[in-house]
């Protein structure tokens, strides 16, 4: 394929990774308002949040890789 008929493909996926990039950063400023807001009001602790965070990835782990990988 000559290198100027994917140009506009090229640039449709820079652009799509570039939207992708900002709603992943939306999305991570709501969540961490929502973390900061929550231990604000002593609804949980940020040690609850960690330790709730840890075990869901522990779980995430072993739903993914098989045990002999982990």
């Amino acid at each position: 394929m000559n290198r100027l008929n994917r140009l506009p493909v090229d640039v449709d996926i820079i652009s799509q990774l570039s939207d992708l990039k900002e709603i992943d950063y939306k999305n991570m400023l709501i969540l961490t308002a929502l973390i900061d807001l929550l231990i604000e009001k002593g609804l949980i602790t940020q040690q609850e949040m960690l330790d709730k965070t840890n075990k869901l990835e522990s779980e995430l782990d072993n739903s993914i890789l098989p045990q002999e990988f982990l």
